[in-house]
C-alpha cells in the first residue's frame, strides 16, 4: 500500500492511502483487520475493524487511523486501476 502526502486546511502534514482495485478487494473480502493511519502514515495497523474510525494510532498515539471500509466510503482512500494506475474514485 502506498500513500499520498497532503497538508490539511489546518496546516497538518496528513497520509492519504493510495490502494488498487485488487487491495481493496482483498482488504474487504479476507477478514483482514488492517487500518491505515493519516496521521503518520502508517499501513501495517492490525486489529482495526474495517469499518473503525478515528482510532488511537499504535505508532504515533494520534486518533487518526482508519479501517479500510471507511478509508474507502469517505474518500480518503485514492484507488486507482490495477493496469492503469490511473484513479478510479477520489474525492
Amino acid at each position: 500500500m502506498d500513500s499520498l502526502q497532503y497538508t490539511n486546511k489546518k496546516g497538518n502534514i496528513r497520509f492519504r492511502p493510495v490502494l488498487t482495485v485488487e487491495e481493496v478487494e482483498s482488504l474487504l473480502f479476507n477478514d483482514n483487520l488492517n487500518g491505515f493511519c493519516c496521521a503518520c502514515g502508517d499501513c501495517e495497523l492490525y486489529d482495526i475493524e474495517p469499518d473503525a474510525e478515528l482510532v488511537t494510532c499504535e505508532s504515533c498515539g494520534e486518533p487518526a487511523a482508519f479501517g479500510v471500509e471507511q478509508l474507502v466510503l469517505r474518500g480518503i482512500a485514492r484507488v486507482i486501476d490495477n493496469e492503469t494506475r490511473e484513479p478510479i474514485a477520489y474525492v
